[in-house]
């Protein structure tokens, strides 16, 4: 028995050459496989983290939704990824979430865009949250599994159930085993739980706040698979619930932070590269949100709310483009991938409109214009200085230094001090993208809270 990160089912070669080179980028094992019985006959007791599930060929619902309740039969913790035709109806669609496929994708959003890589980084870099038995406190009662991963296989293995009590002896234990891990969507449940019981020392309050911050990117996944699932075109109440929770979320954790030591410390979540930068929305809404704190007459609210939003249209870019977008090789793309590239921000208030969120007409301007510099040669309207707002130039300052204080494998980081520093100095200096006055408040932010 092993853990299995991606699987691939199709009776068509085309899905298994889709998804190698994701697996390939993600660091992952991929498997395919030409039909649910084979699937079923070759997978055994593997436990597998995300299935990717061709239903182009079927013919009726009934055929989709058995498909999908064998896979839940086998795999009932998988996320299960159903890529159908664009002939399939609404009803369809729906029903086969019923029968608990994770989402639904049309074949020209998995092969002409970059969501299929997007949703397999999520699903399979951040299935499993690692935590800390320190955070546990003796003879309470945990609302959510605990696991431990098995060294031979991966394997996960339950070491505290839902619902068990936390015996000081289990407690103990806890504390001897290497590390220790809770599924994504726990996170909710883990927050109210440390909430609830942590200690409330400094320390305390860091490791709350790294939780609420990964609570946070939960919430934003959550969002970004609805807008971009076919089965939930109507659930535009759904839409508004997700979106007031991360409001909240973002809300909550912006008071805690302030309250941190050193808060950049926490949303510096530098560990390792992005897929898109839509996967660093987290890390730039809340850098954009503490500059906001420190800053007079700006809404930490409304900047946290663009940031997490502004970059959703970066799901569209073309699968060719994706190797020179995280490269920073904008200079290579064709002429159709650079208009593509240029519109993302109104396609991300487009994904939003889809599913009438209600987003005021100053948060949609401040979304599109992220991407606009006071020379005018910004995207996508080329804007002039005095037409940007400062909320728009703080979260592109944010994507800039989240790029910047990512680094390599061996590589010791930076201070964030002095990485804004050094990003306001060459910008002060070149004068073409931000305010210089905006640049030279950021210059006087502390270090620390």
């Amino acid at each position: 028995m092993a853990q299995v990160h991606l699987c691939s089912i199709s009776s068509e070669d085309r899905l298994e050459s889709r998804l190698k080179p994701i697996a390939s980028l993600l660091k992952c094992d991929h498997l395919h496989f030409s039909n649910i019985e084979d699937f079923a006959d070759r997978i055994s007791e593997d436990q597998v983290t995300t299935i990717v599930l061709s239903a182009v060929q079927f013919e009726n619902q009934a055929e989709i939704a058995g498909a999908v309740q064998v896979l839940k039969q086998f795999q009932p913790d998988s996320t299960i990824v159903v890529i159908v035709n664009n002939r399939i109806s609404s009803e369809t669609a729906i029903f086969a979430k019923k029968s608990g496929a994770s989402l639904i994708l049309s074949e020209p959003v998995v092969f002409e865009t970059s969501t299929i890589e997007y949703l397999c980084s999520q699903t399979i870099r951040s299935f499993l949250i690692p935590i800390k038995a320190s955070q546990f406190l003796a003879d309470t009662d945990c609302p959510f599994s605990v696991y431990a991963l098995m060294p031979l296989n991966q394997k996960l293995l339950a070491v505290v159930q839902k619902g068990a009590r936390i015996s000081e002896a289990k407690l103990q234990k806890l504390k001897a085993t290497n590390e220790l891990y809770l599924k994504r969507d726990d996170l909710s449940a883990f927050s109210k739980y440390l909430e609830l019981h942590s200690d409330r020392s400094a320390q305390g309050l860091d490791g709350r706040c790294r939780i609420q911050f990964l609570d946070l990117a939960r919430s934003h996944y959550n969002l970004v698979c609805l807008l971009v699932d076919e089965s939930e075109a109507s659930s535009f109440v759904k839409g508004r619930e997700l979106l007031e929770e991360s409001k909240s979320l973002s809300k909550k954790l912006m008071a805690n932070l302030a309250c941190v030591q050193d808060p950049w410390k926490i949303v510096d979540n530098n560990s390792q590269s992005a897929v898109l930068l839509t996967e660093r929305s987290t890390s730039i809404a809340a850098m954009a949100g503490l500059m906001a704190l420190a800053l007079s007459k700006v809404s930490e609210d409304l900047v946290t709310t663009a940031a997490l939003l502004s970059d959703i249209g970066l799901l569209l870019t073309p699968p060719s483009a994706l190797d020179k977008l995280r490269s920073g090789q904008l200079e290579l793309f064709s002429e159709s991938e650079l208009a593509i590239y240029h519109n993302h921000p109104l396609a991300s208030i487009n994904f939003c409109l889809s599913r009438k969120l209600p987003l005021e007409d100053v948060l949609k301007n401040i979304i599109a214009t992220t991407h606009e510099q006071i020379n005018a040669k910004g995207f996508p309207r080329k804007l002039v200085a005095g037409r940007i707002p400062i909320e728009a130039q703080l979260i592109q300052f944010a994507q800039i230094l989240d790029l910047a204080a990512q680094v390599q494998m061996g590589e010791s980081p930076k201070p964030m001090q002095q990485i804004r520093n050094e990003i306001c100095r060459a910008q002060i200096l070149d004068r073409q993208k931000f305010d210089v006055a905006l640049l030279q408040q950021i210059q006087k932010l502390e270090t620390e809270n």
